[in-house]
């Protein structure tokens, strides 16, 4: 907003990142002391008065879905939608069930498969799930022939995982849910791993919270297909808790055919547009991982790697959103390329099947709740070089 639309600016806290102003205001202080910035806490009906204030020129929000409509439409529903009742320009960055899509077509070592299965649970766990970019839908080809250890080894990485508190508004009655829609369903498994006693013991000695204090004792891993009964609820609610969904595609073991079925999946029945991962073996045709990713429909596209490692890209849903329709936003973030918005449609990266990069997606424990380790990672992010990042490799 300061720099892409000139605008000063107020910036309203969430609630659930109150403690967080204090910071901001001695980061920003620069700012504020100039009169570009104001932080402020305030209540619902207070908010609201902000957004509808002559005085204010267009509205950016980072949130939910729920949130998005309620700001830009009121109680308008359905084809009602004509005209906003927010009569100002709105952007926002929204939710998004992360899909993280593995091509078949190539033989894995085992070394291989437990490496990438490290590298999609720290994410999915990271936070305890609670995160807008979160690999949450894992796409898988039942025909692979290494499916099962595939799945083997992420269930063995999550079960060895420490489980952080959940400690997000509804993650508790979220977790639940899926729990019920998926427990007793007869074409699909829900596993709960990790989160035991040992787990607990091992946090308590790395100085980190326990999840003794935590509503939700273990991860959640769902597994389903195309003749789960219910398998729209997982598609299109976002969990925000720790769960995994594992959905699998009959693709004939063949990435071509697999990659196909699975962007248009994704593309047409997957909620949210925000970012997504594509892992390729090397052995992949890069032809055919290439068609894939000009073909996929979201703003982030990471090839070989979490969708955060590309976060200083251009970040937010795809252009192709409507706002009667909202997913996970119009507009983008950030402008560290420094090219004007208009001419964006996704940001693409392209990683290595491993490289030294994956090593911020392993399971870190609680090394993120040490003050140690958070320092060397704040001196990185200012000062970021070879001779800051190596402390976050190696520090244990």
């Amino acid at each position: 907003m300061l720099y892409d639309w000139d605008c000063c600016c107020i910036l309203k806290m969430h609630p659930v990142r109150s403690y967080a102003k204090a910071a901001l205001e001695i980061i920003l202080s620069e700012y504020i002391e100039k009169g570009f910035l104001r932080i402020m806490e305030c209540a619902v009906e207070e908010a609201k008065s902000l957004i509808n204030d002559e005085r204010i020129s267009r509205v950016h929000m980072t949130g939910g879905k729920g949130t998005h409509d309620a700001i830009v439409w009121g109680d308008l529903q359905g084809e009602s939608r004509l005209t906003p009742k927010l009569n100002k320009p709105m952007t926002s960055e929204l939710g998004c069930i992360t899909p993280y899509i593995v091509a078949s077509g190539a033989e894995w070592t085992a070394k291989q498969l437990q490496y990438q299965a490290q590298i999609l649970v720290g994410p999915a766990i990271a936070n305890s799930g609670c995160n807008c970019l979160s690999p949450k839908l894992v796409i898988l080809d039942k025909d692979w022939p290494q499916y099962d250890a595939f799945i083997g080894a992420i269930k063995k990485v999550m079960d060895e995982a420490i489980l952080l508190p959940a400690y997000y508004p509804g993650a508790g009655q979220r977790y639940d849910t899926f729990r019920s829609e998926y427990e007793n369903e007869a074409d699909a498994t829900v596993s709960l791993l990790g989160g035991n006693g040992k787990n607990e013991t091992k946090a308590k000695a790395q100085g980190g919270h326990t999840a003794a204090n935590a509503t939700i004792r273990q991860y959640m891993l769902i597994e389903i297909d195309d003749n789960t009964k219910n398998k729209a609820y997982a598609l299109r609610n976002e969990p925000f808790a720790p769960i995994l969904t594992v959905f699998s595609i009959r693709g004939g073991n063949d990435a071509s055919e697999f990659l196909d079925k699975a962007v248009s999946f994704a593309n047409e029945s997957v909620f949210g547009t925000l970012s997504t991962s594509l892992i390729l073996h090397p052995k992949v045709d890069k032809a055919v991982g290439d068609l894939a990713v000009a073909r996929l429909r979201y703003g982030t596209i990471v090839v070989n790697g979490w969708s955060a490692l590309a976060f200083n890209n251009y970040w937010g849903g795809h252009p192709s959103e409507e706002l009667a329709d909202i997913q996970s936003g119009k507009g983008f973030v950030n402008q560290t390329l420094d090219v004007d918005f208009n001419l964006v449609e996704k940001s693409v990266t392209r990683l290595p099947f491993k490289t030294i990069l994956h090593e911020v997606q392993k399971p870190r424990d609680f090394r993120f709740q040490n003050p140690k380790f958070s320092k060397n990672l704040l001196h990185f992010m200012v000062k970021p070089k070879l001779s800051t990042f190596a402390p976050l490799l190696f520090y244990r």
